[in-house]
């Protein structure tokens, strides 16, 4: 997100990337935005004007070249991937699409399966002499297991057991249980300490590189301690709540506590609830003029916020902790009305594309 600040030195507005968040394994939208790329770059086209702006976008195929990839390392050509889907989801469209470019790509070797977390625990079985998880139908072993749901706290008992037979198992997950932690709030948090990312980047020549990531950063503090460092910021945000963003630690988008709600959330915590929360400097992002339009109704002029978010997949072997592959292409854009303080396309947000200048 483009953040907008004022120097207080001499006054003038500067301008920032700044990261708000990253997700791991269950990633919407890889599909739709590419759409929206063609889509608008057909409009300038039409109207006779310059589509070189609008960066080509192949989101969805980086997913899939992610997925093939890892089909590829399993080693059993009769091997099939599993999508652990969300029973009804609104992202089935986008889902389909990875699919359909999956088989694409592999030129048909590949068989999808998809399967809701209720399914999984009767159609999914783990050989208990080498771990190959297997489809309980005909034994075939499951290669990949792409999860875009999940895990959710209203899950059963046996949708918990369906996910540990797969967390055991010796299919390729994106994500695990411990992949998925990692993109969590608190993580973020942590990462974003003085020293961390030198942790991960120790080298001379990564200075330059770990500056350029500390400078899309935002604060961030967790506030699971009881000392007098942490009872400051409490009182600082209580007393400056347009500041902050008071975030839980669930994933998916929403949940997030501003202004008034924040303070009063802060009052009236006990330190376990706070504990389970994280503070963030609240991003005050560049607002322009656009259309939004939704289906079935008006295109309605609105003052509007963009979030830009970057597409990936990186292939590891936890034996001997070695990367694979680390690949990066791909965008996806999503705007939504200045007003709203919650993003995401559930929330009111639209699929969008880049027009660079």
């Amino acid at each position: 997100m483009v953040d907008s600040t004022t120097d207080e030195r001499d006054g003038q507005q500067r301008f920032g990337l700044k990261q708000v968040e990253m997700n791991i394994g269950s990633v919407v939208g890889s599909a739709m935005g590419p759409r929206a790329a063609k889509m608008h770059r057909r409009m300038l086209q039409r109207m006779r004007m310059d589509t070189s702006n609008v960066p080509e976008n192949h989101a969805f195929n980086t997913l899939a070249r992610g997925l093939f990839q890892a089909w590829l390392r399993f080693g059993d050509p009769n091997a099939v991937v599993v999508f652990a889907v969300l029973q009804g989801s609104m992202h089935r469209f986008d889902e389909r699409a990875v699919e359909y470019e999956l088989q694409r790509i592999s030129d048909w070797q590949v068989e999808v399966v998809r399967l809701s977390s209720k399914e999984a625990y009767s159609k999914l079985q783990l050989d208990p002499k080498d771990f190959t998880l297997r489809l309980t139908a005909d034994g075939r072993a499951v290669a990949v297991v792409y999860s875009r749901s999940g895990p959710l706290p209203e899950w059963t008992e046996e949708e918990w057991e369906a996910r540990k037979r797969i967390e055991r198992s010796t299919a390729i997950k994106t994500s695990t249980v411990f992949s998925a932690l990692s993109s969590s709030k608190r993580v973020q948090q942590l990462l974003a300490q003085p020293g961390m990312i030198e942790r991960f980047m120790p080298e001379p020549k990564d200075r330059q590189m770990v500056a350029a990531i500390r400078q899309t950063f935002v604060g961030l503090w967790g506030l699971e301690n009881d000392d007098e460092q942490t009872q400051q910021l409490i009182k600082h945000a209580i007393a400056n709540p347009s500041l902050y963003v008071l975030k839980p630690q669930n994933e998916g988008g929403g949940h997030n506590y501003f202004d008034d709600e924040l303070k009063q959330k802060l009052l009236q915590f006990t330190r376990e609830e706070r504990a389970a929360h994280t503070l963030m400097q609240r991003i005050w992002p560049v607002t322009a003029k656009n259309f939004m339009v939704r289906p079935m109704e008006e295109a309605v002029l609105d003052d509007t916020i963009v979030e830009l978010g970057m597409f990936g997949y990186l292939l590891g072997d936890k034996r001997d902790r070695s990367i694979v592959r680390n690949k990066q292409h791909g965008y996806l854009v999503r705007t939504k009305p200045a007003s709203s303080a919650e993003g995401g396309i559930g929330a009111g947000g639209v699929y969008d594309s880049l027009n660079l200048f």
